[in-house]
């Protein structure tokens, strides 16, 4: 039996939450996505059958007791069940195949910064070799997620200088 964390707890009553409703909104974490879905970036999930993905979707699911959203590079229809062949577009190995009992559903958008990003499907051809190189360089993937700490940094900083702080409003 697994211990119960708190880690554990959370993701139980997010797993929950998205059998029940149907949706499920949270921060993503892990470079696994990259340049795709960055840390911090708040996913939007919609349940959805394994029968209606397709390549290029990107699925949200429950393992080990973790989440993982990875891009479906293929479906397999393995003895009347269907399974998905999911990859991190910043990982070099496949996953082990997705099962529909571990899909919690697809993310329809991320939120960056305020800002929709669209992440299933059609990937440009800069964002395609991007991904290609992350997979191949450890650098590229540490240099790009300290540029984004930076970067979301400065952001912070210049949003707390635009607000007004209580005090200065009376």
């Amino acid at each position: 039996m697994m211990p119960v964390t708190r880690d554990s707890v959370t993701l139980d009553l997010a797993t929950e939450v998205a059998r029940s409703f149907g949706s499920l909104r949270f921060a993503a974490y892990g470079a696994s996505m990259l340049p795709a879905i960055f840390p911090g970036d708040i996913l939007q999930v919609r349940g959805q059958a394994v029968d209606e993905f397709q390549a290029g979707d990107v699925v949200l699911f429950s393992r080990d007791c973790r989440f993982f959203s990875h891009r479906v590079i293929r479906v397999e229809h393995n003895c009347a069940e269907r399974t998905l062949i999911a990859r991190g577009d910043a990982l070099p190995a496949e996953d082990p195949p997705v099962h529909g009992a571990e899909i919690l559903g697809r993310v329809i958008s991320v939120e960056r910064g305020g800002k929709l990003i669209d992440v299933n499907r059609t990937q440009s051809v800069w964002r395609r070799t991007l991904a290609w190189a992350m997979r191949h360089s450890d650098l590229l993937v540490s240099a790009t997620l300290r540029m984004h700490s930076l970067r979301t940094r400065i952001a912070r900083r210049a949003a707390s200088r635009a607000t007004p702080s209580a005090q200065e409003s009376f």
